[in-house]
């Protein structure tokens, strides 16, 4: 029983651990190169040339080409200028389409 008890604290003291590393300033990418928006040029350097389209009303599904965009414009940007072809709603939901053709 009493070494049952150790090997439970030393489970615990190992996850502890574990979770500290993630923690650690290291592991976490600067907040100063983090912007949170993608621009359409981060998104061609990922190998991504379309935005994919939803419309959160009826779930249709369509994607754009925007090569010929500036890369400056940031890709929720384009939600306000879209609208649905098949029902006509506004709202869309934009992002890059990451996985093309489907």
């Amino acid at each position: 029983m009493r070494n049952l008890k150790r090997s439970a604290r030393a489970e615990v003291k190992l996850r502890l651990k574990h979770l500290a590393w993630l923690s650690t300033p290291a592991t976490m990418p600067p907040f100063d190169k983090y912007t949170g928006r993608m621009d359409l040029a981060n998104m061609r350097e990922n190998g991504v040339r379309s935005l994919a389209l939803f419309c959160l009303d009826c779930t249709h599904r369509a994607e754009l080409n925007v090569d010929d965009q500036p890369g400056d414009l940031a890709v929720k940007s384009f939600e306000p200028r879209m609208m649905c072809g098949k029902c006509g709603s506004r709202r869309i939901d934009v992002r890059p389409a990451w996985v093309q053709g489907r």
